[in-house]
């Protein structure tokens, strides 16, 4: 529970001889990479090797990789070492792709220093988001970076015929070392250029700005230049610089409108007996503490203690989804408490990792023999508020509704129909890179007992259209 900002970054998917592969780094363990025939899976992981066969378990050290196999049989890896220079080194792999040849577990797990494994591409610091592509003979090197004369953040490609680069003498490039001295500290953006079935190219990229919904998600169109050969992100002006077009373009093909109404968040009234993907859990969920079987039609989440007794951000038990910034959003869950234990707390947030958060929750007072329930509201900022629940009562409405600016509000009700506000506005963070997550979670620090059993999760937003549910 103290590894926020240590997760995954910037992975990279590509397809060699009929096999997807997916490369990343875990920031605080080392390379992976996962291997299916088919997207849908079943998928299986392994450590990358290095030159030796020792499994490149290293970190913090190196992120953000992205393999390419060349049209020979050959197979590159891609990737930053993101301490010390934190400059772009490539790689000799294996053909099948589960070994470097040119690195060196021992010297590539030397912290703060400049490594000389693998071959360094471009000695400017910071280049993250690294990706190879090979398009029309050339191979392009995609990454992000900050100008040096200004805090700009943009994404750079750099080509040539030769996946080394091409010498000024017109000779191809090779593998080597040419250390140099790193520059001066700068922040990065990402992004990837991709084609989607029906022709079109495209660039997704994100934000280097974070908001409550993280960092912001855009689709750009892409032109090729047909003088150069290169792509012009957006719009296409008379002087051949791409510009950014924030009005949204539409997919042009009907393949891509297909997908349109598919979302990562939404809903769920949980007659499944798995747990939908849209789903995330926050932390390593504990086996037994969590069912969709045991009370059919409900989520039922199990209480023990916190991690660290009053912290919320070390609550074990939270599944979450992402926020959807829109012009507004409202989320209804309907929770049944008839199988709380005294002591126990659950309920939604709205949570900033490790930051700020802000929760309804049925709360189960510990010294209360007559078991009588409360509706408690707190936040992070200690503006609790409570709210009697009536005799007999085992299940209650929570809504939360927010606007395009990230201000929030908490509202209860027994009947679904009238609902009374209850705690004061939250504004919505994000913190570590992750957003404002939205959270079902529950908690009894006064002994292992009790359970919250979820009825129904609806979310809907509005993008200008009237408030939909997904």
């Amino acid at each position: 529970m103290n590894q926020y900002d240590h997760g995954i970054y910037a992975p990279s998917i590509r397809k060699n001889n009929g096999t997807y592969y997916v490369y990343y780094n875990a920031y605080m363990t080392g390379f992976y990479y996962s291997t299916a025939k088919n997207l849908a899976g079943p998928w299986s992981t392994q450590p990358l090797l290095d030159m030796y066969g020792e499994e490149l378990l290293i970190g913090p050290a190196w992120d953000d990789p992205c393999p390419i196999w060349t049209s020979d049989g050959k197979a590159y890896l891609v990737v930053s070492k993101t301490d010390g220079a934190w400059y772009p080194h490539l790689f000799q792999m294996s053909e099948d792709g589960n070994k470097l040849l040119d690195g060196d577990l021992t010297t590539m797990s030397e912290n703060g220093v400049f490594s000389m494994d693998g071959t360094i591409i471009w000695n400017v610091r910071t280049s993250e988001g690294n990706k190879y592509y090979y398009w029309n003979g050339y191979h392009y090197f995609w990454r992000t970076q900050v100008l040096p004369e200004s805090s700009y953040r943009g994404g750079f490609l750099m080509r040539s015929e030769n996946i080394y680069g091409t010498l000024s003498n017109g000779q191809p490039g090779s593998p080597v070392i040419n250390p140099s001295a790193p520059a001066a500290a700068r922040d990065p953006t990402q992004g990837t250029i991709l084609e989607n079935d029906c022709g079109e190219w495209w660039f997704i990229t994100q934000s280097g700005v974070l908001g409550p919904e993280g960092r912001p998600i855009s689709l750009v169109p892409v032109k090729w230049n047909a003088t150069d050969g290169f792509p012009i992100l957006g719009l296409d002006p008379i002087n051949g610089a791409g510009q950014f077009d924030w009005n949204g373009g539409a997919l042009r093909c009907s393949a891509s409108k297909s997908t349109l109404e598919t979302f990562p968040q939404g809903g769920d009234n949980f007659t499944s007996t798995t747990l939908h993907p849209r789903w995330a859990w926050s932390y390593q969920p504990r086996p037994g503490y969590w069912s969709l079987t045991e009370l059919p039609g409900y989520l039922r989440l199990k209480a023990f203690k916190q991690l660290t007794v009053g912290n919320f951000h070390k609550t074990g038990n939270m599944l979450v989804q992402r926020y959807f910034r829109s012009n507004s959003i409202q989320i209804t869950v309907k929770i049944s408490f008839a199988n709380f234990a005294a002591g126990q707390i659950g309920g939604v947030a709205h949570w900033a990792a490790g930051a700020s958060y802000a929760y309804l929750s049925v709360l189960m007072p510990e010294t209360d023999t007559s078991f009588t329930p409360q509706l408690l509201y707190a936040s992070s900022g200690a503006n609790n508020a409570t709210a009697t629940v009536p005799k007999g009562q085992t299940s209650v409405y929570f809504r939360s509704v927010a606007n395009y600016v990230g201000t929030q509000n908490f509202s209860y009700s027994f009947d679904g129909s009238t609902y009374t506000a209850l705690g004061s506005s939250y504004t919505l963070a994000s913190n570590d890179y992750r957003d404002s997550m939205i959270a079902l979670f529950t908690y009894n620090n006064l002994e292992t007992a009790g359970a919250m059993d979820v009825d129904s999760f609806e979310y809907c937003f509005d993008h200008g259209f009237g408030l939909k549910c997904a």
